[in-house]
């Protein structure tokens, strides 16, 4: 397993807490002589095809670059890779639902695209939102920007963002403005809300910049799902859950949790139970 060099002192703290773990069965000091953490630098090549080499199974997590640096690494023919790769994830809102729930959904959705940044597989970029309801989606766009401006200020304080990454969200938020879109801001960069006209799925801008759109009718989501989508939040009545999400999964979509819950991690993750692949079962008969 090939963690991030920024994660290595997390990792270490979380196997030195094995060591606290005693039951009748399960003794932590005899789990953590199982293994062992290598310090390998990302340019030392050598080494890491000796590693790879060495591997029953590759579990990979993180960017495009990262899990094709690791996909390129010879392997044993029957090594296992296991990619928790680059993600993209979206919601969606049904026109009971948001009439019903308006305001507890632009909090619930707030939080999703608050946590982390957005910078997690789970979070989303896009929310479509059924038309012909009650409220509108430009009517969402408006309270949506109200709660993010809530849960920055009281829940989820953002960190400062370097200025590359500032100026990615002035000049996005300047090229939907261009295009006719309604664009809610702060002065500053802490969130963003557009509503949009403009077809299809746009690409993630991340720190919490979210893009609201409506939408007829949900059989046109299904053009977008394939195996790089992840999560689709929803705020679907159980007769459309029932209806729709098995149709809007078949060709991608691993996970459809309520909106509130898009970050929480759950078993399975990404449409697998990770623990299955890391366990070679051997049978015999009477």
């Amino acid at each position: 397993m090939k963690a991030s060099s920024t994660g290595y002192a997390e990792l270490v703290s979380m196997l030195l807490a094995f060591s606290k773990v005693r039951t009748n069965k399960v003794d932590g000091t005899e789990m953590l002589k199982c293994i062992s953490v290598v310090l390998i630098d990302h340019a030392d090549i050598e080494n890491q095809k000796i590693m790879s080499l060495s591997a029953g199974t590759r579990i990979v997590w993180g960017g495009r670059e990262i899990v094709e640096l690791i996909n390129e690494l010879p392997k044993q023919p029957f090594c296992e890779d296991v990619i928790f790769g680059p993600k993209y994830s979206y919601a969606l809102i049904d026109k009971d639902s948001l009439n019903n729930s308006f305001v507890k959904l632009a909090s619930r959705l707030a939080i999703d695209v608050s946590v982390f940044d957005q910078y997690a597989c789970s979070s989303p970029h896009v929310v479509f939102v059924e038309t012909g309801g009650v409220k509108t989606a430009l009517e969402f766009s408006q309270e949506l920007a109200k709660q993010l401006e809530i849960v920055g200020r009281t829940l989820l304080p953002k960190d400062n963002i370097d200025t590359g990454k500032a100026l990615e969200v002035v000049d996005l938020r300047s090229e939907y403005s261009l295009r006719g879109d309604r664009v809610i801001a702060p002065e500053g960069t802490e969130w963003t809300v557009v509503c949009s006209n403009q077809e299809g799925l746009p690409a993630g801008c991340y720190s919490r910049f979210i893009v609201v759109k409506s939408i007829d009718d949900f059989t046109d989501l299904k053009k977008f799902n394939d195996r790089q989508k992840q999560t689709l939040g929803v705020a679907l009545t159980l007769e459309n859950k029932r209806k729709w999400l098995d149709q809007l999964t078949v060709k991608g979509i691993d996970r459809c949790p309520d909106l509130g819950f898009a970050t929480f991690y759950e078993s399975p993750w990404d449409g697998l139970f990770l623990f299955d692949r890391l366990i070679r079962w051997v049978t015999t008969y009477k």
